[in-house]
C-alpha cells in the first residue's frame, strides 16, 4: 500500500497487473483520475472495503483491489480481482480470485 500512498510512477505492468499511473495529473491512467471513471464499480467497491488501484494486465475491466476489511499485521493488504459484472449489473461485490496475498509477497516473489 505504500507504494500507492508514497511514490509518484508511470503506469506500469507487474506479471497479472497493470497499475495506474500516479503523477497526480489527472490523465487517463492516473489513479486520480482512472479510479472514478465508473461511477458504480467506485462506490461499490469503496462501500464494501476493497480500494481500486489497477486493473488485470490480461485487459479485463475487473478492478483488481486492496482488501482493506483483512489487513495483515504487517500493515499489507489481499490484492483481489472482483467481477466487474457482478458490480456493474448488480452492485454485488465478487471476488474471482485472490492475486496475491499482498503487494509485499508478490514483490517478495521476483526480488528476494
Amino acid at each position: 500500500m505504500s507504494l500507492i500512498t508514497r511514490y509518484i510512477f508511470d503506469q506500469f505492468t507487474a506479471e497479472k497487473i497493470t497499475f495506474y499511473s500516479k503523477h497526480g495529473d489527472n490523465a487517463g491512467d492516473d489513479l486520480s483520475k482512472a479510479i472514478f471513471k465508473d461511477q458504480i464499480i467506485f462506490k461499490t467497491t469503496t462501500a464494501n472495503g476493497f480500494l481500486h488501484f489497477a486493473r488485470p494486465a490480461d485487459g479485463s475491466y475487473d478492478p483488481l483491489c486492496f482488501d482493506i476489511k483483512k489487513r495483515k499485521t504487517n500493515g499489507e493488504y489481499p490484492i483481489v480481482r472482483l467481477d466487474h459484472e457482478s458490480i456493474l449489473q448488480f452492485e454485488h461485490i465478487k471476488i474471482l480470485e485472490t492475486v496475491y496475498p499482498s503487494l509485499m509477497s508478490r514483490m517478495q516473489k521476483n526480488y528476494f
